[in-house]
């Protein structure tokens, strides 16, 4: 995952946020379709987990969270994740801080998927 500047975490924060709307208003039209609201609840919980990782990435890109801390939360976040058995949708190898140097320690998960 790209870690990139505040523009660019909140316009993907942004579009989440209008993707839920979306998906909402969506299924009050489908809300007699049982069929039909699995797909869009499958996809709203995705976009509400991926938020959780955007909430951590944001505190981190204005300095709320040190590179430590957001290594640790973003870990037991995905920990969480794979304990409940959701794939999380992104791997701490996946993380950039913007250091090019910097060297994240391999993050192994307490099962495989």
């Amino acid at each position: 995952m790209k870690h990139g500047g505040l523009d660019e975490v909140m316009g993907r924060i942004g579009e989440r946020v209008l993707e839920q709307d979306d998906l909402l208003r969506t299924s009050w039209l489908l809300r007699r379709s049982d069929d039909g609201l699995k797909p869009l609840f499958d996809r709203l919980a995705d976009i509400c987990l991926e938020q959780l990782f955007l909430d951590l990435e944001f505190r981190h890109v204005v300095g709320e969270l040190s590179d430590e801390d957001y290594l640790l939360k973003t870990a037991r976040l995905i920990t969480q994740c794979r304990t409940v058995g959701v794939r999380p949708p992104v791997t701490i190898e996946e993380l950039d801080l913007g250091d090019a140097d910097r060297r994240i320690g391999r993050f192994e998960p307490p099962f495989s998927d």
